[in-house]
């Protein structure tokens, strides 16, 4: 069970060989209402093109290793992610924007490359 929308979950150790964690998104309309992270990735994100609608209790796009948006040469609509309400918008460890259109309403970072985990609002941590 699990409260996000798309998720790459840690692979075992032995498990699989190679294992990347990755969520590819390449066109479509994704439309989330979520009480954790729409999409979570333990190790990458890539969303070349496609239209995001999010709403969430958590991040919109989370990826502990990298997240990568649009192409570098792209067009500047592809894609199209609006967060309407999160407490992240985009976070990653390695965060790379090529093109696109990129709408966020955050309670905390709306564009946040620092990684970790979020687990509410601490004044110290700005």
């Amino acid at each position: 069970m699990s409260a996000k929308g798309i998720k790459a979950k840690p692979v075992e150790y032995g498990e699989v060989e190679e294992a990347t964690n990755l969520i590819k998104i390449t066109g479509g309309t994704l439309t989330f209402n979520t009480s954790d992270d729409a999409i979570n990735s333990a190790g990458y994100v890539e969303i070349t093109r496609g239209t995001l609608n999010i709403q969430t209790g958590d991040d919109g796009v989370h990826a502990d290793t990298k997240l990568t948006l649009g192409t570098d040469g792209g067009l500047e609509r592809d894609p199209e992610i609006n967060i309407n309400n999160g407490y992240e918008g985009l976070e990653a460890g390695t965060l790379i924007i090529y093109s696109g259109r990129y709408y966020v309403i955050a309670n905390d970072d709306g564009i946040n490359a620092a990684g970790g985990a979020s687990s509410g609002y601490d004044p110290n941590n700005d």
